[in-house]
């Protein structure tokens, strides 16, 4: 379980800082709880919980995603 408080304002960048930033709209951010039983892929386990920083910064999931939910990390 992890809540981050004070992150208003702080901001998420795809790649190089030149590139766009997003700010984080809201003071208080509340993660999906996460149970890990061994047998789950870790990437796609944590999903939900990066998917969840990112919406805070108005972008709808995680771009180091691929759309079938695989890790896909830009570079």
């Amino acid at each position: 379980m992890l809540t981050l408080v004070g992150v208003k304002g702080f901001w998420m960048s795809c790649g190089s800082p030149d590139l766009e930033s997003y700010f984080i709209d809201r003071d208080l951010l509340a993660i999906p709880d996460v149970i890990f039983t061994g047998e789950q892929s870790i990437p796609r386990l944590l999903k939900p919980c990066f998917d969840a920083v990112w919406n805070a910064c108005g972008v709808r999931s995680s771009p180091n995603y691929s759309q079938s939910g695989e890790w896909n990390p830009r570079r």
